[in-house]
């Protein structure tokens, strides 16, 4: 799983939305919407090409678009529409077929792919399996130091079988490791283009040499980025309609609101939440709220403080006010988790996972059961420490609502303030996270998998920060990790989520939908949280 603590900080996992979507997005412009009640994905298509699109980065500018180094918003959104994979994520949260033409699995540890032929990079020189094999490498060099790389844990070799084949070999059975080729984990580039930029490759000196709809043409430092349509493009089907697409780098929220009314930039995702009552009602273009992969959580460190008891945990979980979190934080676009994943992940068995999680306790607000419970834990008078983000209005706003919680229920909670780049320490080092006895994080799945969150709850984990250990949820993701059947996966994976629940190991607060603008000029872009790793660009066209 992916886990942000702003939505545009580096981190350490992932997650992703249903592929039980379908049908046009619907515009709410003039209403909130729901994150889990809107089935939104597609937006009305476009009436033809455009000269040019400008959208925003609402997280500012890329630190690199290489995709061994891109592991946040504002790296992803740009590269999806440069470089792609051997396999596609949709706009349906579908993994189809890329630049692997086909792919079998003649064992449980070996997967062959099939190089596409006829694909060429944007200097005209052929997509070679050899060019493969070094970029999927790439996750394995310990030179590279690879954010990928963690989903190559499982990979024993990777090697050209063939001309257009190659074949990964597996240690042991990885039920997660072929989807996750629809991320950057999968991404071609050209081997001896790469070699030659060696680390300024995927930054504004070195360039990029890959096979997508779109070209790099400039990046100008603190600026922006420039993109040209691919006429070349293997997948004419996917033709780009816009022949310059422009990235600017505007965080300031008020700053971009204005230039979204005023015409100066065409659209963005992650609509600032503030400037949504303006730009519902000022007629600049459409708001749209689409499927979300996301959720807001509250992370328990492993310092030990009253958050390690599972009762005190419970307590504060019914004491926050879900209701004033969706109206006043998030301006009704977002809706209460009753578990740690959301419905935005279910891509598989969904009857399985909808019963599952309508069997969980919806969130609500009991002060007297919340108080109950912290008397049960013998009302300890320690204080706990949970981390804001100084820079980053949301996650100050959020830790804002628990600490009011936790004083009306008798606890002593204290709020401390970090920067984002210190904030971003909390999930890579225990010395760090030892600050604080618990932290938000926003988290997303990169394939259509919930397993790919859950598995994080295993002991010695990387991701398992408060050190959870349960024996029973640790056999069922085991054998879920190892388990092809979807339905039999599902059913494990649920099972091992109710106790999970049941043991308030995290606390799960709201799933927020994806919020998207675009000018009365374009249309087209997908409104579901898609655009980290689909073309979605090539997508955007005149109204």
């Amino acid at each position: 799983m992916r886990r942000v603590p702003t939505y545009a900080a580096l981190v350490a996992a992932c997650m992703i939305v249903t592929a039980g979507c379908s049908g046009n997005a619907t515009n709410n412009s003039g209403t909130g919407g729901s994150g889990s009640d809107n089935n939104a994905v597609l937006t009305p298509k476009p009436s033809g090409d455009v000269d040019k699109v400008v959208w925003n980065l609402p997280y500012g500018e890329p630190s690199s678009v290489d995709w061994t180094k891109a592991y946040s918003y504002s790296e992803n959104t740009v590269g999806a529409n440069l470089c792609e994979g051997l396999y596609r994520l949709t706009p349906d949260f579908k993994v189809v077929p890329a630049l692997a033409e086909s792919t079998s699995n003649p064992d449980p540890t070996t997967y062959v792919y099939k190089i596409r032929q006829g694909v060429t990079f944007w200097d005209g020189s052929p997509l070679t399996a050899d060019d493969v094999v070094y970029s999927l490498n790439r996750h394995l060099d310990p030179a590279v130091s690879s954010l990928w790389g963690t989903y190559y844990d499982k990979v024993e070799s990777i090697a050209k079988t063939a001309p257009d084949q190659v074949t990964v070999k597996l240690k042991e059975p990885d039920v997660m490791f072929d989807r996750w080729l629809a991320t950057p984990a999968g991404t071609i580039g050209r081997a001896d283009f790469i070699k030659a930029a060696g680390e300024k490759f995927g930054t504004a000196d070195g360039g990029l040499m890959c096979t997508g709809p779109f070209k790099l043409q400039s990046w100008v430092g603190g600026k922006s980025i420039t993109m040209t349509r691919n006429d070349a493009y293997w997948d004419q089907a996917h033709r780009a309609k816009a022949k310059t697409f422009e990235f600017s780098f505007v965080v300031d929220e008020a700053a971009a609101t204005n230039a979204l009314q005023a015409g100066e930039i065409d659209g963005t995702y992650d609509v600032p939440l503030s400037g949504l009552p303006q730009l519902r009602t000022g007629g600049a273009g459409s708001l749209w709220y689409g499927k979300t992969q996301a959720t807001l959580s509250l992370l328990p460190t492993e310092k030990k403080s009253p958050l390690q008891d599972p009762k005190i945990r419970q307590a504060l979980r019914l004491a926050i006010d879900y209701k004033g979190i969706v109206q006043q934080i998030y301006k009704g676009t977002a809706s209460p988790l009753r578990a740690y994943v959301g419905p935005g992940t279910w891509g598989y068995a969904p009857d399985v996972y909808t019963a599952a999680y309508k069997a969980l306790t919806e969130p609500h607000t009991d002060l007297d059961a919340a108080r109950k419970l912290v008397q049960d834990a013998g009302a300890p008078k320690d204080e706990i420490v949970i981390a804001a983000v100084s820079d980053f209005p949301l996650y100050a706003q959020l830790a804002t609502v628990v600490q009011d919680a936790g004083k009306k229920i008798g606890l002593n909670v204290r709020l401390q303030g970090f920067p984002t780049s210190t904030y971003t320490t909390f999930f890579f080092e225990k010395d760090a996270r030892n600050q604080v006895d618990a932290f938000f994080t926003t988290n997303y799945t990169d394939i259509p998998e919930p397993l790919q969150m859950y598995r994080g709850f295993r002991p010695g984990d990387f991701y398992n920060y408060d050190g959870y250990d349960n024996p029973e949820v640790t056999k069922k993701l085991d054998e879920a990790l190892r388990t092809t059947d979807d339905t039999a996966r599902a059913r494990l994976v649920t099972e091992a989520q109710a106790r999970i629940t049941t043991d308030s190991a995290v606390l799960p607060i709201v799933e927020p939908a994806n919020r998207l603008f675009m000018s009365k000029r374009i249309t087209g872009a997908p409104a579901s949280f898609v655009y980290l790793y689909y073309p979605w660009a090539a997508d955007v066209g005149a109204r």
